[in-house]
């Protein structure tokens, strides 16, 4: 049986202690240890020091060629954002259950990585560093969880790539859709579909639509019993109009 990795947990109180310090004093260029973090009691082999140096080395490898420390392009966002989620994939694989929680990413965020935060988001702003679906990095782990096309698929984040930010946002923090990964991968490729037919200009009401549609007719309930062609047919249909 494989060993569980338990992820450092930092609660709320201490983001914003940490988030005003950064204010006052600048943000640390460098991974410091913190004592006020907690992990899980039991259940699992803690992650080590020099395993979370490696994520922080991986994540600084993908932001450095999209400008960091200086600049960023937002015009870049789907790049860094697939690229970051193959890092976050490859690196929680083994702490399925810690990666869903948000004190976990809270460390991440404000402990970790609060360097990469400020330069992606501008500025310190306490919702990137708390934990949850504004996380810097939990919502892009969410998206990998939701939209990961699989490991034989020679464009695997493609997805997380190429949708907008508000199909993103319309997919992944809708519990109905974000959470079957069945649901949302055929939602995201028709999204995909749909702006090849209809151009740019009217996704964001048509995605809106589409999604209402399914959720009006109760069609998701049935999508694990249907045909990949069914499916495909079923999302054409809502984003047609």
């Amino acid at each position: 049986m494989a060993i569980v990795t338990l992820l450092p947990r930092l609660d709320s109180g201490t983001v914003k202690a940490l988030t005003d310090q950064y204010l006052k004093e600048g943000i640390p260029d460098d991974f410091i240890s913190n004592d006020t973090v907690k992990y899980a009691s039991s259940g699992g082999s803690r992650i080590t020091d020099h395993t979370l140096r490696s994520i922080r080395n991986s994540v600084l490898a993908v932001c450095t060629k999209y400008g960091f420390p200086n600049g960023f392009s937002k015009s870049d966002r789907g790049y860094l954002e697939s690229e970051l989620a193959a890092v976050f994939s490859k690196a929680f694989s083994g702490s399925t259950a810690d990666a869903l929680r948000n004190d976990c990413w809270a460390f991440i965020a404000t402990v970790l990585l609060p360097d990469v935060v400020s330069w992606r988001f501008s500025g310190i702003k306490r919702e990137r560093f708390e934990g949850g679906i504004r996380n810097a990095f939990q919502r892009i782990y969410m998206r990998s969880i939701s939209l990961d096309r699989g490991p034989s698929h020679d464009d695997r984040w493609g997805l997380i790539r190429d949708l907008s930010e508000d199909a993103l946002v319309q997919i992944t923090e809708r519990p109905s859709i974000g959470a079957n990964p069945v649901i949302a991968r055929n939602v995201a490729e028709g999204w995909l579909r749909a702006i090849k037919l209809y151009g740019s200009n009217s996704m964001e009401s048509r995605m809106r639509n589409a999604i209402i549609k399914l959720r009006i007719n109760n069609v998701m309930q049935l999508f694990p019993f249907l045909s990949s062609e069914e499916q495909k047919k079923i999302v054409d249909n809502v984003f047609k109009s």
